[in-house]
């Protein structure tokens, strides 16, 4: 027997519209990936597999993370 899915819609500012605990688990899997990001080209840049005008990738990489960090706080004291 097929489940009913009961369709809710929610009204433009309705605080039950966001999900911190969904939002802080987003961020959490892309603060993974950044840092993953970071710290890969870094090293590739290091060994020379990435010439060094290759600079800007970790260091933004670095950036979006720490901008998923700030994301990951404000949702877990917000919620």
């Amino acid at each position: 027997m097929a489940e009913k899915w009961e369709v809710v819609e929610f009204e433009k500012g309705d605080p039950r519209f966001k999900n911190p605990e969904y939002e802080a688990h987003i961020s959490h899997v892309l603060l993974f990936m950044f840092g993953l990001l970071t710290a890969s080209s870094q090293v590739a840049i290091t060994l020379g597999v990435l010439p060094r005008s290759f600079w800007p990738l970790p260091a933004g990489a670095f950036l979006a993370g720490l901008t998923c960090y700030v994301w990951i706080y404000y949702a877990m004291e917000h919620r």
